[in-house]
């Protein structure tokens, strides 16, 4: 799969979590 941008990471962290979460 390509590299997802961080609006919609694939792996669980911190930084990722908030911006996963609206």
């Amino acid at each position: 799969m390509q590299e997802l941008p961080l609006s919609m990471p694939q792996r669980p962290g911190p930084e990722f979590e908030t911006e996963s979460k609206p």
